[in-house]
């Protein structure tokens, strides 16, 4: 998928009203669900029903990023509760949530197309990034839903022909992964620099151990997401910069060379995964770092040039193109009810109306950059009241209020 892409979706989900979002997207892929189980024809439905999940995984995906950034840049405690972070609670009935859109989607007793299996994987991938943004924001889940959790997710996947990672995904690690692991990821701090080494360790660890392994892949899944987000991010100061002193400004040329150093760093992190997962290919755990990789990469060719890594990356080809799809129907629903939200409510759209016009008027009345003071000031002159509404007020009714108020003033 393409980073600036997004880049872009997550500069719109950087809002108070996040929770409300979620939960519209929730409502209506409910509504629609409810009307694809009234069809006969429910296969070809599958796919587009699935938009939503990749939806809420970006959402996931944007919140652990906010999130990571308060814990270990800003020193800010996992309990605190921005207005543009999710509540653990909608975090937790998203999760229950995805589990019912699994079991109406793919349930038990129906076989699955071929090409429909990666979807129902992707639906377990979600369900581990949303595990996972809860555990560094440090909430406890309590025993009686995470055992409501773990219930409900052994009882959608009862497939026959679960793959191995699968298996991995909903008996072992999902239900280790809500709990109470340190929410701080050590060696984070240290991707910026060499990481080969912190890499080799864990993924030795990971090969070598069969019981041991959640400490290790979590640390992986962490730093995977971290690099990733690290790239994301970038794009959005380049953005931001070459909006605001131009793309050619010295700010803009720094921000590049951090864009390289970003996407170099996460280069070598993902070859050295593939090439582990290359080696050993039986591992359920590499399998789905190597998923996880290979969904998310944006260039034209696999990061890695051989057999195996080329064919897990043809075959991941049609998710990577619907995520693409996806992303590109999220940022226009997302521009789409800013705009309706605006024109629903005559107060808000009143003042912005508002808002728009003395903001013009002050353009208008301030004077040129570099312009030389005049030589006499106009009887009709404007001045202009320094605050956010930019009101427009003439002078004589300045003169008027300043000699009713204080006459000696007025005339010193």
């Amino acid at each position: 998928m393409s980073h600036p892409l997004v880049a872009a979706v997550w500069e719109q989900l950087g809002r108070r009203d996040l929770a409300n979002i979620l939960r519209e997207i929730i409502g209506q892929h409910a509504v629609d669900i409810a009307v694809l189980q009234a069809q006969d024809d429910q296969a070809s439905k599958i796919e587009p029903l699935t938009r939503s999940v990749f939806w809420i995984k970006t959402i996931f995906d944007a919140q652990r990023t906010r999130l990571q950034e308060l814990v270990t840049t800003h020193d800010v405690p996992t309990s605190n509760h921005s207005p543009y972070l999710l509540p653990s609670d909608a975090i937790f009935s998203t999760l229950m949530y995805l589990v019912q859109v699994k079991s109406k989607l793919f349930p038990c007793n129906k076989p699955v197309a071929p090409g429909l299996m990666c979807y129902r994987h992707f639906i377990a991938h979600t369900l581990l990034a949303g595990i996972r943004l809860l555990v560094l924001r440090g909430d406890d889940i309590s025993a009686e839903d995470k055992f409501n959790l773990e219930r409900a997710m052994a009882a959608a996947w009862q497939h026959p022909d679960l793959t191995s990672a699968e298996l991995f995904l909903i008996n072992d690690l999902l239900p280790r992964a809500g709990g109470k692991n340190p929410p701080i990821i050590p060696g984070l701090e240290r991707l910026d620099g060499n990481p080969e080494t912190l890499i080799t360790d864990l993924l030795t660890a990971l090969i070598r151990s069969k019981t041991a392994t959640l400490a290790p892949f979590c640390w992986l899944y962490d730093i995977l997401c971290s690099a990733e987000s690290a790239l994301i991010q970038c794009h959005i100061n380049w953005r931001h910069t070459s909006q605001l002193e131009g793309p050619s400004s010295p700010a803009a040329d720094t921000i590049d060379d951090t864009l390289d150093q970003a996407r170099n760093t996460r280069t070598k992190l993902v070859r050295t995964v593939l090439a582990a997962f290359d080696d050993e290919f039986e591992v359920p755990s590499l399998q789905i770092l190597s998923t996880v990789i290979l969904t998310q990469n944006a260039d034209g060719h696999p990061p890695l040039q051989t057999r195996r890594i080329r064919d897990n990356w043809a075959r991941l080809a049609p998710m990577r193109e619907f995520w693409e799809a996806s992303l590109g129907h999220l940022i226009r629903w997302l521009i789409n009810r800013r705009v309706q939200m605006w024109d629903s409510n005559g107060e808000l759209d009143a003042n912005n109306h508002d808002y728009q016009a003395h903001l013009a008027e002050w353009l208008q009345a301030s004077p040129l950059p570099g312009a030389s003071p005049l030589a006499e000031t106009r009887a009709d002159s404007v001045y202009t009241v320094d605050c956010p509404a930019g009101h427009a007020v003439p002078r004589e009714f300045l003169d008027e209020r300043v000699r009713s108020s204080d006459p000696c003033a007025y005339e010193v």
